[in-house]
Formats: C-alpha cells, structure tokens, sequence
C-alpha cells in the first residue's frame, strides 16, 4: 500500500533504560493509523534520519508527504535533503499548535496510555512493552474506519494470542491446501475494504468538522491585517505581569482558513508559520505610526484591550 502522507513526533525523556534510552521517535500513517516507534538514547538529525528510512522509506515505500512539528531534528538541513532527495514533500505545523499535526499527536496518546498500563506489570521497562503496545494498536479495530490498521496494511487480520487459546473458526478451520486461494481472495477484497475505510473516515472527518465549526467563531484575520501573536518565551522575570502578546505584525500570506505568515512592520517575513488560535487582531489605540511593541491585555467579554507597555515605562522595544 502506497503511504500518502505520514505525522512525525518525538517524546520524552522517559524513565532510562539501558544504554541511556529514553527518548521515543513515532510515526503514523494518516490513512491506516498504521504506527512505527522507535527508542532512542539521543534524538539527534542523524537518528531521525535512520529511523525514517529504516522504519518508514525501506519498509514502506515513500509517502508523498511528512508532516512534523518545527523540532530541530526535523528543521534541519539534513532531514530536508533527505526528504528533497527522496520526493517527499516535508510539511511543517503551525508554531505553538500541535493540533496540526493530530495523527502524531493521537498516536502519542495512545501509546503512551498502553506503556503505563502495561507498566506495573514490567516494573518500569517501557522499552521491552512498547513492542506489546505497537501490536495492540495496530490489531484495534478504528471506530472511525471499521477496519484495523493491520487489515488495511496487509490485507488481512492478525492472529492474537486469545484466537489460539480460544480458537475462532479461522484458526480452528485451518487447512494448509486452501489457505493459498484464501489468502489470494483477501487480498483481492483488500482495494475495496480500503475504499470502504475511505468512505468512513471522510465522514467521520466532516461530522467532527461540523462539530467543532459550530463552537468556533469566525476570526476577522485577512491579508494584510495587522495582528498580535501570543509570546511563548520564558517569563521568569515578570512572572503573571508579563507581556502575552508580541507584535504587531502583518500578514504577508494566508495559507489556509486558520493559517498565515507574518511579517515584521519594516517587510522583513517571519519564520515559520501561525494559527489564528495564536493571533488576535491588532487595532490601533491612535491614527499614527505602527511600530512592534509588547502589549498586555485585559478580556471584557471576549473582547480585548490593548495598552502599550512602552507608554507606561515598562517596557522596551524588541530588537
């Protein structure tokens, strides 16, 4: 099976386990939810570069697309000329929004709900239990696709421990003479069990679309807005009085309903991109010059109030 797309994440530091092991590399595929994880004692460029052609290109074949967070192991040049090299388009999600990148961040979550499960059980050895939990997730059946990722991998269910304790029919009813023409008929079934996946998950996509479209408000975001985009620095110093917001900026370019890139006041493009869950319309307290300004706000009603910091003394212009 062709991948089209594929999510990458890191997690970690988990509990060490021997040979200094205690980072985790994940992967999932966006259609058959299909996941590759991996250990590691480092997570440098050159052990996501091994681990995506090792447990991905080699394995798989090449996805059209990866899409990953702005990590430096992902942003560098030499996972770039990998991916340039290989035909891979490489998408990066928006700044401080993980939510771009759901299918990583899904598959995080579920596995790391089976490691501590299973964790009591192996006194802490997450590293010999993640083999245990991959195959859990992969032998699971999907609500959203009526299917498990093993099915539309390969074509046809995996045998679990519980079918041999318990023999089902497909166990008990074995016979070496037929399972050739068996196996032949799996996989001619196995386009159309994959276009009946399709067909679900398109709609399970557009009944959770239209769920969270009806709590959401429509922002006033438009090229060439001036906006405020949230400020994740380390506020040690000022603690709960310091700035949340930085800016403003304009937006140079609308990627998407909730997605743009900015740019400095002077022209100069800012790196990367920003949701709209990140920025908020600047309006300007008096006709005049705009420059960049760290701003406090204060909410009424969901409404904002912007007072420049710099007025007050506080503060000084970002470089």
């Amino acid at each position: 099976m062709a991948i089209l797309a594929v999510g990458m994440d890191l997690r970690g530091p988990f509990p060490k386990e021997p040979g200094q092991i205690k980072y985790l590399i994940v992967a999932v595929d966006y259609f058959s939810k299909w996941v590759e994880a991996g250990p590691l004692a480092t997570i440098t460029q050159a052990q996501v570069r091994k681990f995506t052609t090792r447990n991905i290109f080699t394995r798989f074949g090449l996805p059209e697309s990866i899409v990953t967070n702005h990590g430096k192991q992902f942003d560098c040049c030499q996972f770039i000329e990998l991916c340039d090299e290989s035909g891979v388009v490489l998408r990066f999600s928006s700044v401080a929004y993980p939510q771009a990148n759901g299918q990583a961040e899904a598959a995080n979550k579920s596995i790391l709900h089976g490691l501590h499960t299973r964790l009591l059980e192996a006194n802490g050895r997450w590293v010999e239990e993640l083999p245990c939990v991959l195959w859990a997730h992969r032998t699971t059946h999907k609500v959203a696709m009526g299917e498990t990722p093993f099915a539309l991998t390969y074509g046809s269910e995996a045998v679990i421990p519980v079918e041999v304790r318990f023999p089902t029919y497909r166990v008990a009813g074995y016979e070496e003479s037929t399972n050739g023409e068996e196996r032949v008929h799996d996989l001619d079934m196995l386009e159309e069990r994959r276009d009946v996946a399709s067909v679900l998950l398109k709609a399970m996509k557009q009944q959770v679309a239209k769920y969270y479209n009806c709590k959401m408000r429509p922002h006033q975001i438009r090229l060439g807005s001036l906006v405020l985009r949230r400020d994740f620095r380390p506020k040690a110093c000022e603690g709960k009085l310091a700035p949340k917001w930085k800016g403003p900026y304009r937006v140079r370019e609308v990627i998407g309903h909730t997605t743009f890139k900015l740019e400095r006041i002077g022209g100069k493009a800012v790196k990367r991109t920003w949701n709209a869950q990140n920025l908020t319309v600047y309006h300007e307290k008096e006709a005049g010059e705009v420059s960049e300004q760290h701003v406090c706000s204060t909410g009424c009603k969901g409404n904002y109030y912007y007072y420049s910091l710099l007025d007050l003394g506080v503060l000084t212009s970002p470089k």
